[in-house]
């Protein structure tokens, strides 16, 4: 197997991870709209290592709830559900990803039933709209769609159980990327870019870290004989091998520090909030550079003896990119199923 001559065979053959970051270093070798200035990536770097914004990580109950107040199929039914649907906010504002997490919390309190794979492999977009986004909120139809499309695989190849699909991967969080995207249309993260098939996998990378997060906050709370129940979350070191999670708020970040440098063409553009076209060449560009920032930025890490993940890298940025947000130039936006560019 070869896809655009990038990838070692070894890696190619199934870690989907891999495709994420060599498909990703291919494109910045050809980009014409997006280039990354090295000399001022290396002082954030440095300044994210001297801050040790990567030793201190938010919790997984902090955003949602804490994991171990429900059944492990019902957690993970949670997961699968939040991270279906964690796309494209901005045309309703301002709803925001912890309104999503919130409102699906209170569907578990109020009616633990609905995150089962019979009720969520026939859910409609009328149930979307009155219990979860509680508007008319874009894209239901689709949403409700791609909620049923991965229930109903659940349903036939895993015995309608989450937990069957998730100890399937074997402990390996980049199995069940490859598992997710495998078995998923609406998670198929991936782009043609000048005649090449490129990956980027955002949203099926983003359910194994939140798998990843609660299982590390059952470590903290649960005594070992009842964390051994929840063995099958525990990825080990494959967990290193997820890339950040490409969308919009890191992008922003970078450029405003200097460390990514757009075309005039693509500047002007999104100055002026003109959508940018999924798989567009300027759309693709900024998320394969941000991918390729992201683990620079590790490799400075590691030079410095900490082996930080690229996903608690993506984490510290978008958080200063929450903090200033107001005040750097505005992000790109573009209509997706795959991603949050808002």
């Amino acid at each position: 197997a070869e896809y655009m001559g990038f990838c070692e065979q070894e890696n190619m053959e199934q870690n989907p991870c891999a495709y994420v970051k060599a498909s990703s270093k291919k494109i910045m070798a050809e980009a014409t709209h997006v280039k990354i200035n090295e000399e001022n990536l290396s002082k954030i770097s440095e300044e994210l290592y001297a801050s040790k914004a990567t030793d201190v990580f938010e919790s997984w109950g902090k955003c949602h709830f804490p994991p171990e107040i429900c059944s492990l199929e019902q957690l993970l039914a949670y997961i699968f559900v939040i991270d279906t649907l964690n796309y494209c906010f901005w045309p309703n504002p301002p709803f925001e990803y912890d309104n999503l997490a919130g409102n699906l919390y209170e569907r578990l309190k109020n009616s633990p039933s609905f995150f089962t794979t019979e009720k969520l492999m026939n859910i409609t977009p009328k149930e979307l709209r009155e219990y979860i986004f509680k508007c008319d909120f874009c894209l239901l139809e689709e949403r409700a769609r791609m909620i049923r499309e991965v229930f109903t695989v659940i349903s036939l190849h895993f015995k309608g159980s989450c937990i069957a699909m998730v100890k399937a991967a074997s402990n390996n969080a980049w199995m069940l990327v490859k598992m997710i995207v495998d078995s998923f249309c609406c998670f198929r993260d991936q782009a043609i870019y000048k005649g090449c098939q490129v990956f980027f996998y955002k949203r099926a990378q983003i359910l194994v870290s939140d798998i990843h997060l609660a299982y590390a906050d059952l470590r903290k709370t649960l005594k070992p004989d009842t964390l051994a129940n929840y063995s099958i979350l525990d990825f080990g070191d494959s967990i290193k091998e997820l890339t950040m999670f490409a969308d919009y708020r890191v992008p922003q970040v970078l450029r405003a520090k200097g460390a990514l440098e757009y075309s005039k063409e693509l500047s002007d553009l999104i100055a002026l909030a003109k959508e940018l076209a999924y798989s567009s060449v300027y759309e693709i560009e900024i998320r394969a550079a941000t991918i390729v920032a992201v683990e620079k930025v590790r490799e400075h890490f590691k030079k410095k003896g900490k082996d930080a993940l690229s996903t608690e890298i993506d984490v510290c940025l978008c958080h200063i990119g929450e903090n200033i947000k107001s005040e750097v130039l505005p992000h790109h936006v573009t209509l997706s199923i795959f991603y949050q560019p808002t």
